[in-house]
């Protein structure tokens, strides 16, 4: 299965939670105590699918920026958990308008799968990320130079 299937089956199944699992599973999350930053970083990225998957993109992409931040000052920035935490940015970023700012994160997933060697993540990142969000993005530019 591919890592945009993957990422999609992932948040359908939190997409699920009712409100009370929601809490739950927030509880859980904010209960842990992550013994490396390592953890703290898988924390934070689950955190943000959690809000994600109910539609909360304003606070998904808190959780996701900072598990980026750690995962970066690790090094770790060239891996398939940065790539993933990334493109689940870039999809919040385009759910709130952002489209500029998502193609430029999918634009660095490319990048990172290429760099990897993951060729077909990268032919799908850049097919299903970077160019529909590059098309929103000059939709919304030309829109707003009409104004």
């Amino acid at each position: 299965m591919t890592k945009i299937l993957t990422i999609a089956f992932f948040l359908s199944i939190f997409s699920l939670l009712q409100a009370d699992e929601f809490q739950k599973m927030k509880k859980h999350l904010d209960n842990a105590k992550p013994s490396n930053q390592t953890e703290l970083a898988l924390n934070l990225g689950a955190k943000g699918s959690l809000y994600h998957s109910q539609e909360n993109y304003t606070e998904a992409l808190k959780y996701y920026t900072q598990s980026l931040e750690i995962r970066k000052n690790l090094g770790m920035d060239r891996t398939n958990g940065y790539a993933n935490i990334l493109l689940l940015s870039a999809i919040a970023e385009s759910k709130i308008g952002n489209h500029c700012s998502a193609a430029e994160k999918a634009e660095q997933v490319v990048q990172i799968h290429t760099h990897l060697g993951n060729e077909e993540e990268a032919r799908l990142a850049n097919k299903e990320g970077v160019m529909l969000f590059k098309k929103s993005c000059q939709e919304k530019l030309v829109s707003s130079n009409s104004l």
